[in-house]
């Protein structure tokens, strides 16, 4: 799971001011966008460790993202799904330019997603 640390910064920035999964957070940031991704997920419940994060990070695989958590005894459910969430430019961006399939982490303060993009029908 390689995501860069400005990336899992904007996200924890966004999971700081309140952002939740069904909405874009309401903190007034007029740059932030409500954008909806199409993902292969696990969202798991409560915070995940560092030295759990710091296992994940070599990870590109989900399957190998649940063995982990399994492993640590994270409780998690696993679904294909949209998640709505309202993302400044640069992070949009930032996603944009991982690797297709690369998981990416989304925390919250009540839990987190780890999502692999779906393309779309029209997506080349």
């Amino acid at each position: 799971m390689r995501i860069s640390t400005g990336l899992i910064a904007g996200f924890l920035a966004l999971a700081s001011a309140g952002a939740t999964f069904a909405a874009p957070p309401a903190t007034g940031d007029k740059q932030a966008a409500s954008e909806s991704l199409s993902c292969d997920a696990i969202s798991y419940r409560g915070q995940l460790d560092p030295a759990t994060m710091k296992e994940l990070e070599p990870i590109h695989d989900l399957n190998k993202v649940a063995a982990v958590l399994t492993k640590k005894g994270v409780a998690f459910d696993r679904a294909r799904g949209t998640v709505t969430l309202a993302l400044p430019p640069k992070v949009k961006a930032d996603i944009d330019a991982l690797p297709p399939g690369e998981p990416i982490v989304l925390p919250s303060p009540e839990g987190g997603v780890v999502c692999v993009l779906v393309p779309s029908a029209d997506s080349v």
